[in-house]
């Protein structure tokens, strides 16, 4: 028969003789909790109660009391089912800890703030200006205001390569400073594959309406390029894009 411990619901197989028909005191092996099991009425065989002469129950005027059962735990290997009893000893398996899951659903709350940070940087900065020096530490200073002006594109071949090189202006409209934003070149080649991509940082700041020359020269194979994309931006907004 199968005995499950109540205060920790391990699961043994005991010999239903054992047991007896009024039941006895057992101990679980894992937890040491004891109890009193019963036999299932169904699948135990009675067993014989000895008498003395006054009718009293030798077994347990011997001993004064039933004598306890210490449980084993069960082998983990998968036992037949034994005769007469409709259940299996199954060994309870502990439960581990999800921490892939938890792993992945921190890594996607920190990819959720960190572009809810980016688009939202004008709201938050409004409503908390003491946000800006934050921002500007994490290379995430405020380009709105800032537009490229006279764009213009050369292609050059010095040799074995082709030389795209893009000239302009970065213009800083608004009667506020901004921080010189990081330029990006991309060239992109068929189906808009990335061929080359190059990024150009200064340490500066654009005064109020002052205006900052630009030069950029990336190199790829002869007729290679079919697109080249110019963008600005901080460092996070160029590698959200």
């Amino acid at each position: 028969m199968i005995l499950e411990c109540p205060h920790c619901s391990n699961r043994y197989l005991v010999d239903k003789r054992a047991i007896g028909a009024e039941g006895r005191t057992v101990r679980c092996a894992k937890c040491k909790h004891q109890w009193h099991a019963m036999p299932d009425a169904t699948d135990v065989e009675k067993t014989p109660i000895v008498l003395g002469e006054d009718g009293v129950d030798m077994a347990r005027a011997q001993g004064g009391s039933e004598p306890e059962i210490p449980l084993e735990e069960p082998n983990p290997e998968v036992r037949p089912i034994p005769a007469g009893s409709s259940v299996p000893a199954i060994p309870q398996v502990k439960e581990k800890f999800p921490w892939r899951i938890v792993a992945a659903l921190a890594a996607s709350l920190v990819l959720f703030l960190m572009v809810s940070a980016v688009y939202f940087r004008p709201l938050i900065v409004a409503s908390l200006p003491a946000s800006v020096p934050v921002y500007n530490a994490l290379g995430m200073y405020d380009t709105t205001g800032v537009v490229m002006a006279d764009v213009a594109y050369f292609k050059e071949t010095p040799g074995l390569k082709d030389l795209h090189k893009l000239n302009g202006f970065l213009v800083n409209t608004t009667d506020e400073p901004r921080q010189l934003p990081m330029l990006s070149v991309t060239l992109l080649g068929k189906e808009d594959v990335v061929l080359r991509r190059r990024r150009l940082s200064e340490p500066y700041v654009l005064k109020p309406r002052e205006s900052k020359e630009f030069t950029q020269a990336v190199e790829a194979s002869p007729d290679s390029v079919k697109r080249i994309v110019l963008e600005f931006g901080n460092q996070i907004e160029l590698k959200l894009r």
